[in-house]
């Protein structure tokens, strides 16, 4: 038997067409389908006509805390329990772009015990994206995923840097360190937000991210070439992007101005994601050192010491002071008063610093702190 937990949520509690769609898609392929609602809609008949079980909860704890309320629900747990496959998927990604049939027929001949769309590999550490997860008989049989939610999820967390770095990334960790093998069907070389042209036409990724047709990942011009790559070469149903990007006021598109693109015209160039030293090989370097002054607060400075706390690593013990060079906010982080450092060479000298930046920023920074011991997260 193959279960599925599905998460939907929506700002103004409607159940939107790509979102049945989706629903659909997911039930041709399920035996038993849970919908859980995060935040309430505004009528779950549609939904009730698809699902086996739906459950309504508070919009807290994103997809995770909707997770741990169905796998821990008395009323689902034998279900689980015989369920040779359990796909945890949510509503964040408008696909699939090819048949879930065609997907799952790919992946029964991969050897493994979990796995997902597509495998993350060029931050800290690696991980399957959380948008759609598929767990066999060995994790099930095993309550590895029930343990998991009960340790590590806070079903309430507001936190959503918190819930990805726990959940995510941390479920992925908590299984292969129990030596269960993990497949994928693509790997992700180009980010899927920043680049999702590129991750859909070169790293043959089936879905596309909703945020990716936010102004702040794409311009209109690119949003025009993906959705005709998507209507010429995918099955899926493209109207269904324009109605939704048109609900969210991102781009003035319409179906004619799909219609006169030329896919000729269009070019793909593979922008990989940076490739920066995994959290294993950072930890090591922290530990042989003290009185650390860590620069940067942003969010890769956040990642890190989120990664290292969820590890049970006291990072505390070993950077005593956080800090940053010229502007940027002093404001607390992480209970840490944060300093301004206008002398970087003198102010460091004979310090140890751990450059938790960017690798652009890392490498501008490398050149104003002189001569000071430095741990870079970058290759």
């Amino acid at each position: 038997m193959r279960m599925c937990v599905f998460c939907l949520y929506d700002d103004l509690g409607y159940v939107r067409e790509d979102v049945i769609y989706l629903i659909r898609e997911l039930r041709a392929i399920v035996d038993y389908l849970v919908i859980v609602i995060n935040g309430g809609i505004c009528d779950d008949e549609e939904v009730r006509h698809y699902a086996d079980y739906v459950i309504h909860r508070l919009n807290v704890g994103f997809d995770a805390g909707a997770y741990k309320q169905a796998i821990l629900n008395p009323d689902l747990i034998e279900k689980i329990n015989v369920s040779d496959e359990l796909i945890l998927c949510n509503a964040t990604f408008y696909g699939p772009l090819i048949s879930f049939t065609d997907i799952f027929r790919q992946m029964e001949e991969k050897n493994c015990d979990f796995w997902g769309i597509n495998l993350s590999t060029g931050g800290l550490e690696d991980f399957l994206q959380s948008y759609f997860l598929v767990f066999r008989k060995k994790i099930i049989a095993s309550h590895m995923l029930l343990d998991f939610f009960m340790e590590y999820i806070d079903e309430n967390e507001e936190d959503i840097n918190k819930v990805l770095i726990y959940f995510e990334r941390g479920l992925y960790r908590y299984l292969i360190k129990r030596e269960c093998v993990a497949g994928n069907l693509c790997i992700q070389r180009n980010h899927i937000l920043r680049n999702s042209c590129e991750s859909v036409m070169m790293d043959n990724v089936p879905i596309v991210k909703k945020k990716a047709f936010m102004p702040e990942y794409m311009d209109r011009r690119r949003a025009l070439f993906l959705l005709k790559y998507i209507d010429k070469k995918t099955i899926y149903p493209i109207d269904l992007i324009v109605n939704d990007i048109k609900r969210k006021k991102l781009w003035d598109i319409s179906l004619e101005d799909i219609e006169r693109i030329d896919l000729s015209r269009m070019r793909v160039i593979p922008k990989c994601e940076n490739n920066c030293k995994k959290i294993d090989a950072i930890i090591p370097m922290i530990e042989k050192r003290q009185d650390i002054c860590m620069l940067g607060r942003g969010r890769i400075a956040r990642e890190l010491l989120l990664v290292m706390e969820r590890d049970g690593f006291e990072w505390r013990k070993h950077i005593s002071e956080v800090a940053i060079l010229d502007g940027g906010s002093t404001e607390e982080f992480f209970g840490m008063k944060v300093n301004r450092i206008t002398n970087p060479q003198k102010m460091l000298q004979g310090r140890s610093v751990l450059v938790a930046m960017g690798e652009k920023n890392s490498i501008d920074v490398m050149d104003k702190i002189g001569n000071a011991d430095a741990i870079t997260i970058w290759n």
